[in-house]
């Protein structure tokens, strides 16, 4: 079977690799990691301070400053406590991913 950086098939590789079994490893949008937006009181120009799990933002008028997150992989927590797992997945996802793609992974 082949895949490709589409989420569909990152999710069907991701899971055959490392949940066969019960399927439960899902690519989500990534303001369902845990986002906080923070307005700055006195900004003329109504800037967001954008704050996720990981990463600081800056949102102007011409969108983000800085690296920004394009989808969140979510995978259950008994998969990452085993040693290794998260980095393992890590490296997948950056093998199919497109190179302009940023993601994080968060428990499920």
């Amino acid at each position: 079977m082949t895949h490709n950086g589409q989420r569909c098939y990152l999710r069907g590789c991701l899971n055959e690799i490392y949940d066969s079994f019960y399927r439960r490893i899902q690519i989500g949008e990534p303001e369902e990691a845990g986002v906080n937006l923070i307005f700055e009181r006195n900004d003329p120009y109504n800037r967001v301070v954008f704050m996720s799990n990981r990463y600081p933002f800056l949102i102007g008028m011409r969108g983000v400053a800085g690296a920004g997150l394009n989808f969140v992989v979510k995978v259950p927590q008994e998969i990452l406590n085993k040693p290794g797992e998260k980095e393992r997945i890590k490296a997948t996802v950056q093998e199919y991913k497109l190179a302009s793609k940023q993601f994080t992974i968060i428990p499920l």
